[in-house]
């Protein structure tokens, strides 16, 4: 929603499909950032979507991308705004509700189990919440 509404290009398509726990990767740009500094370059975090993001807004700095989607999380330099495809308010337990509730998450009850069967902990994914209002919205940003 973010990125198309600041001038991105959003598509819907299965080869970006992701859903369960997956490894994010930080950017080298990453690195310099108040929040991505603070987590592992590699992590695992939550994830439930269809859409992908495939081209920035202008001015948008690309921090983390997966091995299947290519924006997983962006900002804007100097700014405090973050725009993540990730979940920090996820846990395993919280996916395999989902799964189970929502129809759209999986194309069957085996596709279900694959998913259940392949969640982690993802630790690092949901300390991005307390470093967001840590670090940018009480922070010196």
């Amino acid at each position: 929603l973010a990125a198309k509404t600041l001038g991105g290009k959003v598509v819907k398509d299965d080869r970006y499909r992701e859903t369960g726990t997956f490894e994010v990767m930080a950017t080298e740009v990453a690195k310099k950032d108040p929040i991505f500094s603070a987590l592992p370059k590699y992590f695992f975090a939550q994830l439930g979507h269809k859409d992908s993001i495939e081209t920035l807004p202008a001015g948008a700095t690309l921090l983390a991308r997966s091995e299947r989607c290519p924006t997983q999380a962006f900002n804007f330099p100097g700014k405090k705004f973050y725009a993540i495809q990730f979940h920090p308010e996820l846990n395993k337990e919280d996916v395999i509700l989902r799964v189970n509730y929502y129809a759209g998450y999986a194309k069957d009850r085996a596709d279900i189990d694959r998913i259940i069967s392949g969640l982690q902990d993802s630790p690092a994914a949901a300390k991005f919440l307390r470093l967001f209002i840590e670090r940018v919205v009480l922070g010196s940003f």
